[in-house]
């Protein structure tokens, strides 16, 4: 088993528009019934500091492909996923 840590916010269908189909770089999920969209963590055992930096990369490249879209209000939530196999 691994635990990997999700950086990202909910997929939302006003985003969803924005974005067209071409998610690439970053993944979407489903977590608790809500799809997300966002990116696992490479590091296992993430600093506050990298977790805050990851946030905010996250939100850069989100901005990147809808400039014309707002992602500065946008909550970004930090989640862990149980991987098994």
């Amino acid at each position: 088993m691994k635990t990997k840590l999700f950086v990202g916010t909910r997929l939302t269908p006003e985003l969803k528009m924005q974005l067209g189909s071409n998610f690439s770089p970053m993944t979407s999920i489903p977590y608790e019934g809500k799809e997300y969209l966002g990116h696992y963590l490479e590091s296992d055992h993430p600093t506050v500091q990298e977790i805050r930096n990851q946030c905010d990369q996250f939100l850069l490249k989100l901005q990147e492909h809808c400039p014309e879209y707002r992602v500065d209000n946008l909550p970004v939530v930090v989640f862990p996923q149980l991987f098994v196999g």
